[in-house]
């Protein structure tokens, strides 16, 4: 039995908060009511401070025109500047007198976790929480057996909640409570019907210039990859979940079968890196983490790279897991999406949050666009015909990657879509947000496209169930090739189709050109998209043919769609600006001027004092304006000289 959101229950002494959205989520089925003595763990996202003044800081220090360009804060300047003392203390007096543990405190407290029995949870959040289960499906383009496969998961969650009136104002949201994990699997497709081990050296797939497939070297050459050399002074990442694993063995033998660097990662977190990943007595698969590490750290070698795992798609881990690291990395890739209509609003706010504190401090999250084009394939199995928003791909703070195909053949460079060539197991994903509106910079590319498109044969269709945003962010932001990607596989050639191969391909650029920034003594990129649009003629490969994105593919059996979004001069909502040359990509941004070094800048200022205070005195707020008199007045409102933001905008 499907589940429905159920209707808020408040009473006068609480405040309503969120629904569960489950309208799509025919992977969900309620059980029975949970018992009232089982524990169960909740976040609570407490209310961050100054977040729309710290959006508008991070426009200013990405805007490649301003004065302020990459003068990036620390972690500790935007912690002060964020973090909410009061409402901190209310939620932990709160829960003081609770029948409730505190397992965690993220860094500055944005984000407290508490384990108390489900009667607790009940009383407090006013509704009732069940048990329900979480279905996945795999098939023969999932797993190596030709029969579908199910596996069932069981959590506790509600379907709406509230808070009491008296610390509502202090939370934005309760995690773990109406917020449904979800459970995805790769594609893949087969090289050859007979495994052989990646050491014979006169293997054909393995020799760096075979057709028909991707390989480290068909990348540096056809993207102008002269130096696939990165530096140990930067950092990048990749995220995982769904029961995927890495095989430490397997980055060994890829990497010496094609002539890198034996390297291993720098850090494991989370626990899925393992020799027995590729085992399906210990895991679900191995496919999307080796894929991911092994083309990351081959793009950009010698950076030091962190494998993050966690079970599900939950993005609340995500989002605590970076809220809580001292040092993130400057180059986050995912390759694992949701569809935006099935992710709850406190998730797509809280992401949203984060992706802004990192993005001043310098950080990139890269995002796969998805691989169904712009329609919705379920967990049970079955397809969606509508324009259905990926996320995070569609948040703004995220640059998103989409997918082309052709150059591993030897032919031009277009659009990947699955209904070209029956070997092609994806579509690019791409589309409009149906929540986050386009940032102004991307707005004239948007009435570009539409303008381009419109009255043509290339006009999209209007959509018979889900329709498209305009107004919307678009996505992706730039494509790379997603078809036959050659990874080790415990110890086996297999290929592999998706933008999540894109995705790891394209953040090793950008932690290339880190390194080069670094080097130079310069910031690193951070939040790159107002770049990328405003310079985009210079290094893009403009990807105009292909057909339209409405297309994919489950268990090799097509499903076409009316809608779809169709590649066009220019941006367009299926390959973005197009796909990148590193070479000239390299050159214009690791010479850009308007820049400063993030830790000395920043550190340097807070040693020697020149720090902006907030006042609580009206008398003395007077007095900044007036004299313009820099001082420290409030522990705890702390942002750095180099960049000044106005008194009365800060909520002190």
């Amino acid at each position: 039995m499907s589940v429905e959101a159920g209707l808020s229950m408040t009473d006068s002494s609480h405040v309503f908060k969120e629904n569960a959205l489950l309208s799509m989520r025919r992977d969900v089925n309620r059980m029975h009511r949970a018992q009232p003595e089982v524990k169960h763990s909740v976040i609570f996202a407490v209310f961050q401070r100054n977040i729309p003044e710290l959006e508008r800081v991070l426009s200013d220090v990405s805007d490649p025109t301003s004065e302020n360009y990459g003068k990036h804060w620390t972690r500790a300047e935007v912690g002060a500047f964020t973090s909410n003392p009061v409402a901190t203390k209310a939620v932990l007096d709160y829960l003081s007198s609770m029948e409730v543990t505190i397992d965690h405190r993220t860094l500055y407290d944005e984000y407290i976790t508490a384990t108390g029995s489900v009667a607790v949870w009940e009383s407090l959040f006013n509704t009732e929480f069940n048990v329900y289960t979480l279905k996945a499906h795999s098939g023969p383009d999932l797993a190596e057996s030709d029969v579908d496969v199910e596996s069932e998961h069981k959590f506790i969650r509600t379907e709406s909640y509230s808070l009491p009136s008296e610390l509502s104002e202090h939370v934005t949201a309760v995690f773990n409570t109406v917020q449904f994990p979800e459970l995805r699997s790769k594609r893949r497709s087969t090289v050859s019907d007979s495994k052989k081990a990646l050491g014979d050296d006169n293997y054909y797939y393995y020799s760096g210039n075979a057709t028909g497939v991707v390989t480290p070297q068909l990348l540096y050459e056809y993207y102008s990859i002269s130096n696939p050399v990165g530096s140990a002074q930067v950092s990048q990442a990749v995220f995982e979940t769904g029961d995927d694993a890495m095989n430490p063995d397997d980055l060994t033998v890829f990497q010496q079968a094609f002539n890198l660097k034996v390297e291993a990662i720098s850090q494991d977190i989370g626990g899925h890196v393992s020799t027995l990943a590729c085992n399906s007595q210990y895991y679900s698969g191995c496919y999307e983490s080796n894929l991911d590490v092994q083309y990351i750290m081959a793009i950009s070698q010698s950076t030091p790279t962190t494998y993050y795992y966690y079970d599900f798609i939950s993005w609340s881990d995500l989002i605590t897991t970076v809220a809580d690291i001292a040092n993130p990395s400057n180059v986050y890739s995912i390759s694992w999406g949701s569809y935006e209509i099935t992710v709850a609003s406190s998730y797509k706010d809280s992401f949203k949050t984060e992706a802004i504190k990192l993005g001043v401090m310098g950080t990139t999250l890269v995002a796969a666009s998805g691989d169904d084009g712009v329609i919705a394939q379920s967990n049970s199995g079955s397809y969606l015909c509508g324009y259905y928003a990926l996320f995070p791909a569609s948040c703004p703070y995220v640059t998103a990657v989409g997918g082309t195909v052709g150059p591993e053949s030897n032919n031009p460079e277009i659009a990947c879509t699955s209904n070209v060539d029956e070997s092609i197991l994806i579509t690019s994903g791409g589309g409009f947000s149906s929540y986050y509106d386009a940032p102004d910079f991307q707005k004239p590319f948007i009435k570009t496209y539409f303008s381009a498109v419109d009255g043509t044969s290339k006009q999209p269709s209007s959509g018979s169930n889900m329709k498209y945003n305009p107004s919307g962010r678009g996505y992706p932001d730039v494509a790379l090739m997603a078809h036959n990607y050659i990874i080790a596989v415990d110890g086996s050639p297999e290929a592999v189709d998706g933008t999540s191969a894109s995705t790891p391909v394209f953040a090793g650029m950008l932690s290339l050109v880190n390194s080069q920034r670094v080097a130079a003594g310069k910031s690193t990129l951070g939040w790159v998209n107002p770049l990328l649009y405003k310079y985009y003629a210079s290094f893009t490969n403009d990807i105009t043919e292909g057909d339209k994105n409405g297309c994919s593919k489950l268990n090799y059996y097509y499903t076409c769609c009316q809608e779809g979004f169709y590649p066009t001069t220019g941006w367009d909502p299926i390959t973005g600006l197009g796909s990148v040359n590193v070479e000239k990509f390299s050159a214009l941004f690791a010479t850009l001027t308007l820049t400063s070094t993030s830790s000395s800048s920043s550190s340097k200022s807070l040693s020697t004092g020149a720090i902006i205070g907030i006042s609580i005195a009206a008398f003395a707020v007077a007095c900044l304006l007036v004299f313009g008199i820099i001082l420290l007045l409030k522990k705890g409102s702390l942002v750095p000289s180099a960049y000044v933001v106005p008194v009365e905008n800060i909520d002190a």
